[in-house]
């Protein structure tokens, strides 16, 4: 398809299953074949036993074809560079058309529980999210994602685990009338940020997450976001949130407005210029 289209660049999502041998042919027609990288090139080994891996073998090898490659996490694409491969940093972000404020939805009503939804965690399970919901006590969470359905009952009695999937614009509109949304950052994050860190800022949502320096310099702490230190902490940073409207009220305006900025739009344009490509006139001024 490369041979018959002759693209002026060739975009790669993570796409696991191209050998290096296949990056090596289309580099040879002559465009850059870059690839943006959402997810961990070392972790090979689940740090969960639980969950399976289809992460290659020869994944490093095959990075290194790519003319350029970008990934999330400042020391990833430092360890990826020293390994030979042309990585530099880009940040997640949101996409406008999914995630964006939802006037009035907090009147709203759950088809599935009939109630409104205070505190929300939407995100797949694993035992670092499992931990930190079961650390609130004083609150009840509603939470949506794959596997929640198979917690301990003594989680289930205190919070509300949803059948139904949220994602896309369903997400932004609970982030949009929640009080509160969780982001747990995951321990493979760690110490930097996650699409949630993006997505709940530009619904105009009240992000409780746990604290990185990286997101806090993107939202700042108690302006644009609110962070947590340790699980203890979330109880009291629920309670002080839930107390001050006027607090929650400026959160919600900061993290929209600086969010406008951190779209896939602003990165898409930040590829061209580093491939050397001209930028269309209708975004240029991105």
């Amino acid at each position: 398809m490369a041979r018959e289209i002759r693209p002026s660049l060739i975009l790669a999502l993570k796409a696991p299953y191209l050998d290096p041998e296949t990056i090596r042919d289309l580099r040879s027609l002559g465009a850059p074949t870059v690839n943006y990288y959402p997810d961990n090139p070392y972790c090979g080994v689940p740090w969960d036993s639980r969950k399976t891996s289809a992460q290659r073998h020869d994944l490093i090898e095959a990075l290194r074809e790519y003319t350029r490659l970008w990934i999330w996490q400042p020391d990833l694409a430092t360890k990826l560079v020293r390994d030979g491969v042309s990585a530099n940093y880009m940040p997640f972000a949101s996409d406008p058309e999914m995630y964006h404020p939802h006037e009035g939805s907090g009147s709203e009503q759950c088809p599935e529980c009939h109630g409104e939804h205070e505190v929300v965690l939407i995100g797949q399970h694993n035992t670092k999210r499992q931990a930190h919901v079961a650390a609130i006590r004083n609150h009840s969470v509603d939470v949506w994602g794959a596997r929640w359905r198979k917690v301990g009952s003594e989680s289930a009695s205190r919070h509300r685990i949803h059948r139904a999937s949220a994602f896309g614009t369903a997400t932004s509109k609970l982030y949009s009338q929640a009080s509160v949304s969780l982001n747990v950052v995951d321990d493979l994050n760690m110490p930097g940020h996650n699409m949630r860190t993006f997505e709940i800022p530009a619904s105009a949502g009240v992000m409780l997450a746990s604290y990185t320096d990286e997101q806090a310099e993107f939202f700042p702490e108690n302006e644009a976001a609110a962070y947590y230190r340790s699980p203890e902490e979330l109880d009291a940073k629920i309670d002080w949130l839930l107390g001050d409207d006027a607090l929650r009220m400026r959160i919600r305006g900061n993290a929209a407005r600086l969010a406008a900025s951190q779209t896939y739009d602003y990165r898409a344009v930040e590829m061209l210029r580093e491939c050397g490509m001209s930028v269309p006139a209708s975004v240029s001024s991105i």
